[in-house]
């Protein structure tokens, strides 16, 4: 049994996040910032807005961040931490 333990050690761990990752703080604050509102609270599908990264509804009212390409909109926590 050892032998095998042995061999996972050599296999790199796929869910080590390594530290934190990501765009460099002054990048981060380039993005845009929206206020979530009545306009913007459904998707085209009528499906409430939610966050790209924790998956959260956004309430109305909350700041969000909204990417300029893509439109995927974050939680301030997600993206600011």
């Amino acid at each position: 049994m050892a032998a095998v333990e042995t061999a996972y050690d050599e296999f790199p761990n796929i869910f080590d996040t390594g530290g934190a990752k990501g765009l460099p703080g002054d990048s981060v604050e380039k993005t845009p910032k929206i206020v979530i509102t009545n306009a913007n609270y459904v998707d085209d599908s009528g499906e409430r807005v939610s966050c790209s990264a924790c998956l959260q509804d956004f309430q109305l009212g909350k700041t969000a961040r909204c990417s300029p390409q893509c439109y995927h909109m974050f939680d301030l926590p997600c993206t600011d931490t």
